[in-house]
């Protein structure tokens, strides 16, 4: 038992460190573009992408002011950006190009070469040194392409240009302090600077006291519809077979607002929508529509483990030694029936963090659904990594609750390697 729950320790750990290596991968390694850019727009000035990066980690310091370039002459707008480890300054026809390299420097030489610099004939840049360029002085130059990587900046003439300067931290770096960061329950800040980990547990509460009444009643539900179904046969087993399939096949979208109209802006049982004090007033309408949709496939798949168990031989035995048929269902079929419904039942819950999607907008839950659509509509990557992990580890938490819970209901289930 002690090397079983050992094996399974061990490979929990490495499911968990896959997952977060899938989240940088997905998040942080620029495979689905820039997190930055994503999430501040690609028409964000540099600066913005900057202080993005700096939160999101890509930066470990910024100076958004490390110097603001000037360029003097006929009228012109030119283009700044990075160019690998070089900066460059170009027209915006692209005619003229000119780049300074940067590697090997510090930001104290680079700065020295920009100012007087002759960029193309007719035009002169000047430098005036920012708050960062006494502190930043010694660092490397490469700073402060990093610092526009992704990003652009227009000079015209005239017209100051800011220079910024960062310190890029490398990916496997990132990687191991995302880790840690993750497992110590430190999610960051939003795009808006309010912690997640607080935001993530007020709205989890919230998702489950939604989910976790309404999958309960429609588990319970269900497992005794089916029993009494499959005992009973006849015209019931037929008509639940007949909603079950019906259930089935009724749209979620399409039954929710229709069953919030009916119930609470027709015949105004229940409120339609919102969140205040007494909370519990709100939370009736869709607890009692999540068990009426949700219960039908289970239902389903719990009647036709009733039934195979029924016909089995051991079945007819006990009741031909005169035990009744509530005694056969509770003491052999029920018992029977326990380990694949605890095993669906437990590979369920981790979906409950998350509540329904659906329910929550419709009646103005704000929990875990919620958050997580909003995080996708704004790129929020902090949150989406932060949802996606403990989504992840809940899983790996109820896959080994389900394990112990299969067990205990049939010892033979825990005997296997």
């Amino acid at each position: 038992m002690l090397a079983r729950a050992l094996r399974r320790l061990l490979s929990a750990a490495g499911l968990a460190a896959g997952v977060s290596l899938i989240l940088l991968l997905v998040f942080d390694s620029g495979l689905l573009g820039d997190p930055a850019l994503i999430e501040t727009g690609p028409k964000a000035s540099a600066q913005r992408i900057g202080e993005a990066r700096l939160r999101l980690g890509a930066f470990s310091a910024y100076e958004p002011r490390l110097a603001t370039l000037h360029v003097a002459g006929p009228p012109q707008r030119f283009v700044l950006r990075s160019a690998g480890d070089a900066l460059e300054l170009r027209t915006l026809d692209g005619s003229q190009r000119w780049r300074v390299p940067l590697t090997g420097r510090t930001v104290q030489q680079a700065l020295a070469e920009l100012d007087g610099a002759s960029p193309a004939p007719g035009w002169r840049l000047s430098l005036t040194p920012g708050p960062g360029a006494q502190e930043r002085a010694q660092a490397p130059a490469s700073g402060i392409a990093a610092a526009l990587r992704g990003a652009s900046q227009s000079l015209d003439t005239g017209r100051g240009a800011e220079l910024a300067w960062a310190e890029a931290v490398p990916a496997w770096r990132r990687y191991g302090r995302r880790i840690g960061e993750l497992f110590r329950g430190d999610f960051g800040v939003t795009r808006t600077g309010q912690p997640i980990g607080a935001e993530l547990w007020s709205r989890a509460r919230r998702s489950l006291a939604l989910a976790v009444p309404a999958f309960l009643l429609s588990t319970a539900l269900a497992l005794a519809l089916a029993l009494w179904a499959a005992v009973r046969r006849g015209w019931l087993d037929r008509v639940l077979a007949v909603l079950s399939v019906a259930g089935m096949s009724v749209s979620w979208v399409a039954a929710i607002p229709l069953l919030q109209r009916w119930l609470a802006a027709d015949l105004r049982w229940f409120p339609i929508y919102g969140w205040e004090p007494p909370y519990w007033t709100y939370l009736l309408l869709p607890i009692l529509i999540w068990t009426v949709l949700g219960l039908w496939a289970d239902l389903r798949f719990y009647r036709s483990l009733a039934l195979e168990e029924l016909h089995q031989e051991y079945v007819r035995n006990a009741r031909a030694q005169g035990l009744g048929g509530a005694r056969v269902l509770r003491r052999h079929v029920l018992r029977n029936i326990l380990v694949p419904v605890l095993a669906q039942s437990v590979s369920a819950l981790p979906a409950l963090a998350l509540g329904s999607l659906l329910i929550e907008r419709f009646f103005g839950v704000p929990g875990l659904g919620g958050y997580t659509v909003d995080a996708v509509l704004s790129g929020d990557q902090a949150v989406l990594r932060a949802v996606t992990f403990l989504s992840a580890m809940c899983f790996l938490l109820f896959q080994w609750l389900a394990d112990l819970a299969c067990a205990w209901a049939d010892p033979r289930y825990g005997a296997r390697p």
